[in-house]
């Protein structure tokens, strides 16, 4: 073999050599580029420019090697192959030298393509980051989305939801709410309230929340629109109160609520079952309809409370015998009964009406209509701070409407626009320490009305009405401010604290109508209208003081009291306000301080039917501080002035009765409260007001006053009236008989009057007016021309005088400007209607008159 080919050789095995380290790497640039390919296109891309290098090396490499081959077998062919595999060397060369940078870029392409490697495994961690969040994502969506709370414990809810929305409770639209999970969503609040919380994933539980205005709703709590809401309003109430949630909203227009089964057992007072609702925390209550939200309490078989469902309870402590104990037997639920579970700061309602659906016959008897388990708003004995009623409107109840007697603990009170209406017991009976305010407050057809007690009470454009029994408005009853009753003194005592102000019943724009009475004690003041009904003040409150009233009273029924206004006293000063306690040496006080102005005035329709108040006032003989008491009475609507009932007690003084000049009696008897009839001299203790003297028989007849058996006060007024036939003659001493007149006085004609004034000083009747219809001074007159009377001699002529009678008495007669001369004149009665002038003269020489006016008068001939 020549050196020429042992060196082609030698260079062919170095390409094949090479030609096969390529050929390695070309593989593993492969296996890289294949390893990347799926991290990124760029190393693709590479790998396979480097495998297509690779394999064109691969096929000049194989060529060589059957060059060199075919070399071996011939010598002929030995410069030939030489040759060729000098070419192929050459071309060999070439080739690796371009497998070789074919290499290095495949090199570069798989440090390139390791790169991009690392860069897509980061970029395929935070793909996988990315649709792990974008999953989360999901399901935070797929929790988010609404749904109905009855799906809400089967939906998978994952450990990052804690809040969720739904869109209704077991219906889109209805009871739609907010739910959390917090620290309080526990397992323990959804067992005591499952209406209002549901369990999650694991051990996750989830709670109602309040919505935008801060309140729980029924809805939320699955309340159907129809059938018995009662569950789902206690199960909200309770929820709030749990939660400490202080407002419950009622947005359906309507509800009807059953009466919950009462437990056996429990006190028929503190008892907690069976209550329509039952408020044991602050809460207020608010129906947030159109209008007034209904609530209508039904029988526990979801019936009217007109029949019984019920009956014969049995109470953990018995029952009292007799009407208490028939009047609570049958159970019937309140329709709000607030029993706190320790204390209150506030309880309100608004904007509701709650319907007791018992009906109240005030034609019939109320006793079998009477339930007290049946009440609208029971707040009994606890400790309730505030208690606000607005806009409700509680009616048709078996027991006391607004209920919070004994609730010492209530400090204020407010009802505005409110109606209470339909009870055989009373609308309200606030028997409290609070004060009060009533503000448009309507209240009626029912048995009695009782608001007693408190510090203080004001009532603003209010109205009674239709109360067979009474209405009792009533200050001050036991408040002491801020600790409660004081123990032992009635309700009704007006009891104030002296360090503090006066308990005041303020009355502004309030009307009474058809309410039979209406009672009042001490600490009232303002204005009030009464429409046949009658204002009593009385002693059984134990004291009657600071009263500053305007009354306006009108008659209107052929119904009702047939005075505006009674006062009363005790009948002595050594009675105690109450048998046992502070109280009983506390003597009952007559009343002093009082002012009352009254107006009577009657309606159209009582003026066409003849009706009229009797008499303005009504004072019973008892016992007052008779100074500091008056009554100044005005307007056409009452018969007469005063009315005296019973005989006098010992120490009786009429208090200060004044008949205003706008007082117009329209008494048929003149407006005579008293009537005294006389057939013989007498006399007679007056009353206040016009006393009618009235002579049964012909005749005079003298007549004094007796001022021992009654005492009057200083200045006041009474008026002594001639009631009988004309001509039948009372005289009245100037200056005996208790009276100081300016002169005998003499009523002759029905009407004649002398208007008397007390003088205390005196103890005696001062006149201060007098008038007859009858003529007392009588005069006639007539020209007279007197003839010549020569001395010792005498002429006569008569006059006229219309009214004279003989036995009158002439005066006086008068010749006018003339001079007598020595004349001496006489007159006398000598026929009805007729007086006689005699003129005599008694000088020595004949007197001639000039013609002139005689002028005659005459007196009754009892006046001398």
């Amino acid at each position: 073999m020549s050196a020429f080919e042992r060196a082609a050789l030698a260079q062919a095995q170095d390409a094949l050599e090479l030609a096969e380290a390529v050929n390695g790497a070309a593989h593993a640039a492969q296996d890289t580029a294949a390893q990347a390919r799926a991290a990124a296109d760029s190393a693709i891309a590479a790998t396979e420019q480097a495998r297509k290098a690779m394999d064109a090396a691969a096929l000049q490499v194989a060529a060589a090697h059957a060059a060199a081959t075919g070399a071996s077998e011939t010598a002929q062919a030995a410069g030939a192959a030489a040759k060729s595999a000098s070419e192929i060397a050459q071309a060999a060369g070439a080739t690796a030298q371009s497998a070789a940078e074919s290499a290095k870029v495949a090199g570069a392409s798989a440090a390139s393509a390791t790169t991009a490697a690392r860069t897509a495994e980061t970029t395929a961690q935070s793909a996988s980051k990315a649709a792990s969040q974008a999953e989360q994502s999901a399901l935070q969506a797929l929790a988010s989305t609404p749904r109905l709370f009855t799906g809400m414990a089967a939906a998978k809810l994952p450990a990052t939801v804690t809040r969720i929305e739904t869109n209704g409770y077991a219906e889109i639209g209805t009871g739609a709410a907010t739910y959390i999970s917090d620290a309080r969503a526990t397992a323990a609040l959804a067992a005591a309230h499952p209406l209002a919380c549901f369990k999650g994933e694991g051990e996750r539980y989830f709670r109602l929340m309040p919505g935008a205005s801060g309140a729980i709703t029924p809805e939320q709590m699955g309340c159907p629109s129809s059938g018995n809401a009662q569950p789902f309003i206690q199960a909200a109430i309770n929820y709030a109160h749990a939660i400490r949630v202080q407002r419950l909203e009622l947005p359906s227009q309507r509800y009807e609520l059953w009466c919950p089964i009462r437990n056996p057992g429990e006190h028929v007072n503190t008892g907690l079952s069976g209550h329509y609702m039952l408020v044991r925390e602050n809460i207020a209550i608010v129906g947030t309809g159109r209008g007034k939200t209904l609530l209508r309490c039904l029988n526990s078989l979801g019936g009217t409370n007109d029949t019984v469902t019920q009956p014969d309870i049995v109470y953990g402590a018995p029952l009292p015998t007799g009407d208490m104990m028939t009047q609570q037997k049958d159970w019937m639920g309140s329709g709000v009964n607030v029993r706190p579970t320790s204390s209150m700061d506030f309880f309100r309602l608004e904007n509701v009406e709650i319907d007791g659906t018992k009906t109240f016959d005030r034609t019939t008897s109320r006793t079998p209509q009477l339930n007290l388990t049946h009440k609208a708003v029971r707040i009994q004995d606890v400790n309730c701070f505030r208690v606000e009623m607005r806009d409700v409107v509680l009616r048709n109840w078996g027991g006391e409407i607004f209920y919070t007697a004994g609730s010492t603990g209530i400090k204020e009170e407010l009802l505005q626009n409110c109606v209470l209406d339909g009870s055989p017991q009373c609308t309200i009976n606030s028997g409290t320490c609070a004060r009060s305010t009533y503000i448009n407050v309507e209240a009626g057809n029912s048995y009695q009305c009782e608001i007693i007690g408190g510090f203080g009470k004001n009532f603003f454009n209010c109205r009674f009405y239709d109360f067979t029994q009474s209405v009792s408005l009533m200050g001050g009853a036991g408040a002491r401010w801020p600790t409660g009753m004081v123990g032992g003194w009635p309700f009704s005592y007006p009891w104030r604290n002296a360090d503090r102000v006066a308990p005041y019943m303020n009355f502004s724009g309030v009307t009474v109508e058809r309410c039979n009475s209406v009672h009042l004690t001490s600490y009232a003041r303002g204005e009030m209208t009464l429409i046949d009904t009658q204002l009593a003040f009385g002693s059984n409150a134990g004291k009657l003081t600071d009263i500053d009233l305007r009354i306006l009273a009108i008659k209107d029924s052929a119904n009702g009291p047939t005075e505006p206004l009674t006062l009363h006293g005790p009948d002595n000063l050594t009675t105690p306000v109450a048998s046992s306690g502070p109280a009983a040496t506390t003597m009952v006080q007559p009343g002093t301080n009082v002012r009352i102005d009254l107006t009577c005035e009657r309606s159209e329709l009582a003026k066409i039917e003849g009706r009229m108040w009797n008499q303005a006032v009504v004072v019973y003989a008892k016992l007052f501080d008779a100074p500091n008491v008056s009554v100044t009475v005005h307007g056409s609507g009452a018969g007469r002035l005063a009315l005296l009932s019973n005989t006098p007690v010992s120490g009786f003084v009429w208090p200060r009765i004044i008949a205003a000049p706008d007082f117009v009696p329209i008494n048929p008897n003149l407006g005579a409260a008293a009537f005294f009839y006389i057939n013989a001299d007498r006399n007679i203790t007056p009353w206040v007001g016009a006393n009618g003297l009235e002579p049964t028989v012909a005749g005079t007849f003298t007549i004094g006053i007796d001022n021992t058996g009654t005492g009057y006060v200083d200045g006041q007024l009474v008026t002594l009236l001639h009631t009988g036939n004309n001509g039948r003659i009372i005289r009245l001493p100037a200056s005996s008989g208790g009276l100081r007149l300016q002169q005998d006085r003499y009523l002759i004609n029905k009407g004649d009057r002398v208007s008397l004034r007390w003088d205390g000083n005196l103890a005696a009747w001062v006149e201060t007016g007098y008038s007859t219809s009858a003529a007392l001074a009588m005069k006639g007159q007539a020209v007279y021309d007197a003839p010549s009377i020569p001395a010792g001699g005498s002429a006569s002529t008569t006059v006229t005088v219309a009214g004279a009678v003989v036995g009158d008495l002439v005066t006086s007669v008068s010749l006018g400007s003339v001079g007598l001369q020595g004349l001496m004149v006489r007159g006398e009665v000598t026929a009805n209607n007729t007086v006689t002038v005699w003129l005599t003269n008694p000088m020595t020489a004949a007197i001639d008159l000039p013609s002139t006016t005689l002028r005659v008068q005459v007196a009754k001939g009892f006046l001398a």
